[in-house]
């Protein structure tokens, strides 16, 4: 199913493609955003629906499969996209780690309620990234400058904070099941990358209002 959304990214890519041609970042930080609100709407709705199970390795449902297929084909075509448009050593081991991640979940059919937590923490700043970036680029200043320190708080307190507390917290409770902590481990890789930008945005906080 997931090469099924993987084409369906990729055929939305040529379209957005074909009727802007001035601006190639605003096609791929389109996707992106699209991306980002579908993958929020559905893992959101999802961990809804599965909060009374008491088990992090909850089994999938209708809905979180094709969760995880959206992002399973969004990361497919993104990696596409990056390796031979514009290529960027850190963000294809991000893709390629996340790729291995959700495609051992979903053929396992484990942890349902674990990865769209891991899904929904993980893009619920990138609305406001995508937003501020774009404001930045192109001289809304007052738009960037409302946008920013929400992206910010966004950003560092879940990628710093609420993030890393979850996953210790959930893998040492359930250290004997090994799918939890293989997917905990892949999402430490995942953020060390994020440490980074993370750093940047700090200091470019600290510029800006100090």
């Amino acid at each position: 199913m997931f090469l099924l959304y993987t084409f369906l990214w990729l055929y939305l890519y040529t379209i957005i493609k074909k009727n802007n041609k001035y601006d190639k970042n605003y096609n791929s930080y389109f996707i992106s955003f699209v991306h980002a609100n579908l993958s929020i709407l559905c893992n959101g709705l999802n961990y809804y629906y599965i909060e009374s199970y008491k088990d992090w390795d909850s089994e999938y449902n209708f809905l979180s499969n094709h969760a995880i297929c959206l992002s399973l084909g969004y990361f497919s075509y993104d990696l596409y996209h990056t390796m031979f448009t514009n290529y960027n050593k850190m963000f294809t081991m991000h893709h390629l780690l996340c790729i291995f991640t959700l495609l051992i979940s979903y053929r396992t059919q484990t942890c349902s309620k674990l990865v769209s937590t891991f899904l929904l923490l993980g893009e619920i700043s990138n609305p406001s990234q995508i937003i501020w970036y774009l404001s930045y680029k192109h001289g809304y200043n007052k738009v960037e400058k409302i946008i920013f320190p929400i992206y910010s708080l966004f950003f560092v307190s879940i990628r710093t904070l609420i993030i890393p507390y979850l996953m210790l917290n959930i893998s040492f409770r359930l250290y004997r099941n090994y799918f939890i902590l293989l997917y905990c481990m892949c999402y430490s890789l995942g953020l060390i990358g994020s440490f980074k930008w993370t750093k940047q945005i700090v200091i470019k906080n600290i510029n800006r209002y100090f």
